[in-house]
């Protein structure tokens, strides 16, 4: 089931891939047309396209020069989504120009697409720079607590590291550098430490460079949706190795202080694990500690109000990573980015600190939340 999913993704993927490349490359002719330069500015078109496809295709028979393929691939594709918005806008300038009899000119045309594309290269380039750059939120927060008060605990969050193809060695040590600099009471990881593969975390030492993370309360994390693409048992296995404990629908008790409790991703009944009910993962403590959730999609939110918990910390959107897939994520998620509260209980969604797919962002910068709570 779950490998006829993600081969169906692959072909929606690689389909709309191909339809919109041939859409882009119809702009370049329209602008190219009667020039000399039709030939050589194609024939540069279709080979920067095809390194993403070819690169897949070669990752296991030819790693290394797959290798470069998929690094170029996903420079591109962070520049033909952004182009790709810029032609769909372009497209709806010119219907309205021809409505009223307005036809910009060949030479016009030609200007005006050589500006788009060096303004989408000059986009893509600044969102390669911002994803290499997290920046530290730090939120103070009020959490309610039924024995007691006046107690303070500081929480490093961070998610979304996927290591692997495009996140490696270097970037994860700095990623680590910065949680670890927090010296927070407690850290919590909100799942897709792992991109495509655990081959591919141990090559880049995930778990080294996870047990630099220290804290005195812990470390704990849980599952995301490529930890079960990867396989849900190797990956643990190798996360656990780094010293950091994985809670799949599991609760644990911090210092008498919280009850932090990990999900199974809301993908793991694809894959043959059961989700259970949230309730039921805090019925043991009897509502005696205030409840922080970690859960990777930010898609159940009602039931951890029903629930009664205090927190929800999860990952997954990265914030759409992409203008314009951020409009998504805002329609898709009902809090997609940052702060929220549904009822009585707070929630944030990360946009994580690694990146999937193009080592880019233009939709917002990668980050980690340093929380201050007190309990009251």
């Amino acid at each position: 089931m779950a490998d006829r999913a993600l081969s169906l993704f692959f072909l929606v993927f690689f389909s709309l891939y191909g339809a919109i490349n041939v859409y882009l490359g119809s702009w370049l002719f329209r602008a190219l047309a009667s020039s000399r330069g039709l030939r050589p500015a194609g024939a540069l078109f279709v080979l920067v396209a095809a390194a993403y496809p070819a690169g897949r295709l070669l990752s296991r028979s030819l790693p290394g020069p797959a290798g470069a393929l998929l690094r170029l691939g996903n420079l591109y594709l962070a520049f033909m989504a952004t182009a790709f918005a810029v032609a769909v806008a372009a497209e709806a300038v010119l219907f309205a120009a021809r409505l009223f009899g307005i036809r910009p000119s060949t030479e016009a045309l030609r200007r005006a697409v050589l500006f788009a594309s060096l303004l989408v290269v000059a986009v893509t380039a600044a969102g390669a720079v911002a994803a290499r750059f997290p920046q530290v939120r730090v939120i103070d927060l009020e959490l309610p607590r039924l024995d007691g008060a006046g107690r303070e605990m500081t929480v490093a969050f961070a998610s979304d590291l996927h290591a692997g193809t495009v996140i490696h060695n270097a970037r994860l040590a700095a990623m680590v550098d910065l949680i670890a600099g927090l010296d927070a009471d407690l850290i919590l990881l909100g799942g897709d430490l792992v991109d495509r593969s655990v081959t591919e975390a141990v090559e880049e030492d995930l778990s080294g460079e996870l047990a630099r993370l220290k804290a005195p309360l812990g470390v704990f994390s849980v599952a995301g949706n490529h930890e079960y693409y990867a396989g849900l048992e190797a990956a643990t296995a190798h996360i656990e190795k780094g010293g950091v404990t994985v809670l799949l629908d599991e609760a644990r008790a911090v210092a008498d202080t919280v009850l932090v409790v990990g999900r199974h991703d809301v993908q793991a009944p694809r894959f043959g694990f059961d989700r259970r009910p949230l309730a039921e993962l805090t019925a043991p403590l009897g509502g005696r500690l205030p409840v922080i959730v970690v859960d990777h999609t930010p898609r159940d939110l009602a039931e951890a109000a029903s629930a009664g918990a205090a927190l929800q910390l999860s990952g997954h959107t990265h914030r759409g990573q992409l203008w314009p897939f951020n409009l998504l994520t805002e329609a898709l998620f009902e809090i997609a980015y940052g702060p929220g509260q549904k009822d009585e209980t707070w929630i944030y969604v990360s946009s994580g600190l690694g990146t999937w797919g193009p080592p880019v962002r233009t939709s917002g910068r990668p980050e980690v939340i340093l929380f201050r709570l007190r309990f009251r």
